[in-house]
């Protein structure tokens, strides 16, 4: 993601504990080795090499992974009986090295929409998809009272809804701090999201 010197880890999420299978069965740091969710969600992990059978094969699915097996599912905006929901899902990683404060980066990374919803029948695309960057975890645990969505200042994101193929999010930005963590997702308000409707065919 941070490119020049890469200081994401497994930023293809290739380096797993074990193949995922069921949805909900285990927090994507069970799954894999580099990555975890920063508060409780239904935060998706597939691999392409994981059972044809296992709902988390990409086979079972509309999306591939860009490059290798793996890729993961996140919710970056929800519309429930007509109304905007706050709930939203991200993943985070300890970068390699901390980010050095007054230095410009680069970083990138990936999005697809997933085209066919198995909890709706209207495909939404949204925007605000980004990369934000914090000194310390953000790990709350699973417990009725865990926040369903962090705001947080981007470094990059995507202003546009992404749509149905394989868009680059990227972007400069200047470290403020000597951050350490690194966390992708919606940052912003579901107020402050553009959603508009795709195609279902």
């Amino acid at each position: 993601m941070l490119i020049g010197q890469n200081l994401v880890p497994d930023a293809s999420f290739e380096d797993y504990n074990r193949l995922p299978c069921s949805v909900n069965e285990f927090l994507i740091q069970d799954l894999l080795r580099s990555w975890l969710q920063p508060i409780p969600a239904t935060t998706d992990y597939w691999n392409s090499l994981s059972d044809p059978d296992c709902f988390l094969n990409p086979m079972q699915t509309t999306v591939s992974p860009r490059t290798g097996n793996g890729m993961i599912g996140l919710i970056t905006a929800v519309v429930q009986d007509g109304a905007k929901i706050q709930y939203k899902e991200y993943v985070e990683a300890k970068l390699t090295s901390k980010l050095k404060q007054g230095t410009l980066y680069y970083a990138e990374f990936y999005a697809h929409n997933r085209v066919k919803s198995i909890v709706q029948s209207d495909i939404l695309a949204a925007n605000n998809i980004g990369a934000a960057f914090t000194d310390s975890l953000i790990l709350h645990p699973v417990n009725r009272n865990a926040p369903d969505h962090i705001l947080l200042k981007a470094a990059i994101k995507e202003n546009e809804p992404i749509g149905m193929a394989w868009q680059k999010v990227h972007g400069c930005f200047l470290a403020t701090s000597a951050s350490q963590y690194v966390l992708i997702g919606n940052f912003n308000s579901i107020d402050s999201t553009k959603l508009v409707g795709l195609p279902t065919a």
